[in-house]
């Protein structure tokens, strides 16, 4: 049984090593029973493109995360290494793993613009050294950290260390177990935030309330882009909140409703903002939420309304729509095209 850890980076100027110095390298980031298993480079035009791949046998469950997290740690601080993205997605490395690796990369001089620790186990606890790492980052871009349980008391951790960064544009936060309250913070902190343009809270139960909280701070505030809300529980009350915020909001573009009991009621709220002119929305998902022809028909009535509709791509796809609704629907994206030839995609 063997765990295996993948660093995916930039080595730069490493074409002119020598094989003492690869032999340097490799000692560098050798402890134990672990070592390298690969050292792949690919030809650029200037630099290396390169994979490393680290295996060892799983002896200890507990060790064994200590040590995956220390040689990734110290071979973010070897000076031969110029990353640009770590992949650690998976790993079960905890708090305690954690807490080595954000050392590790802290000790780092280089620049890396991608850090995935999704699915690792991480709780409260570690977030906060992932925060402690986030207000200090001058060059992180994207920041993956779905699949934990960091809750709501890691949810604030992570959004009080975003009041002081200001270069992550993409953060996962998906499947952390955060609710309204976890959310609200989150929210306060893109009032005064242009740099995000991509959130992600899918599956999180935010709630009704949670949903009020992230729509009230979006209707004339922040950046975000893209904005994910797929299996959250907020419901027709979170459909209102969130169709009041689309009649103001000018910079969502996609927005991901997936699986939230919306029903007819809350394709009704939906339709009803889609009938003020909106500027920015072009991708709406609203798959999994029990729609039927009612809602179908009132998204179809304001899709005619609007000569001035963005949305190019509606997925409405694992709903309860019969050939009426579709039709509907599809006669709907039909005036649209014979208005301004503006093609739109629907999916059932």
């Amino acid at each position: 049984m063997f765990s295996v850890v993948s660093l995916m980076g930039v080595f730069v100027d490493v074409g002119g090593l020598t094989k003492e110095e690869v032999f340097l390298l490799e000692a560098a980031i050798f402890s134990g029973y672990v070592g390298i298993v690969s050292l792949v480079m690919v030809t650029g035009d200037a630099k290396f493109v390169g994979e490393v791949a680290v295996e060892f046998p799983a002896f200890d469950a507990e060790l064994l995360k200590l040590e995956a997290v220390a040689i990734v740690a110290a071979f973010c601080c070897c000076w031969l290494m110029e990353f640009l993205e770590l992949h650690l997605h998976g790993n079960s490395i905890g708090n305690e793993g954690v807490r080595a690796l954000m050392s590790g990369l802290s000790a780092h001089k280089g620049k890396f613009t991608l850090l995935d620790i999704g699915n690792n186990e991480i709780g409260p606890k570690g977030a906060f050294h992932v925060a402690e790492f986030v207000k200090k980052s001058k060059s992180l871009l994207w920041l993956n950290f779905y699949m934990n349980d960091i809750g709501d008391e890691g949810a604030e951790k992570i959004a009080e260390a975003l009041k002081q960064n200001r270069t992550i544009t993409a953060i996962d936060l998906g499947g952390n177990n955060i609710h309204a309250k976890g959310v609200t913070a989150i929210s306060q902190v893109l009032k005064d935030n242009h740099v995000i343009t991509s959130l992600e809270l899918g599956y999180n139960p935010l709630g009704s309330d949670g949903a009020k909280a992230l729509a009230e701070v979006l209707k004339f505030h922040g950046k975000i882009q893209i904005l994910k809300l797929g299996w959250c529980q907020i419901g027709v009350k979170g459909a209102e909140f969130i169709a009041d915020t689309l009649k103001y909001n000018t910079t969502i573009t996609t927005l991901d409703l997936r699986a939230n009991g919306l029903g007819d009621d809350g394709a009704v709220c939906l339709a009803r903002s889609f009938k003020v002119v909106n500027e920015a929305l072009v991708s709406l998902d609203l798959g999994f939420n029990e729609i039927r022809d009612k809602g179908a028909f009132a998204i179809a009535q304001a899709f005619k309304a609007n000569e001035d509709l963005t949305i190019t791509s509606l997925n409405l796809a694992s709903n309860f729509l019969t050939k009426l609704g579709q039709v509907a629907l599809t006669d709907a994206r039909d005036h649209v095209y014979e208005l301004n030839e503006k093609e739109v995609n629907i999916f059932f």
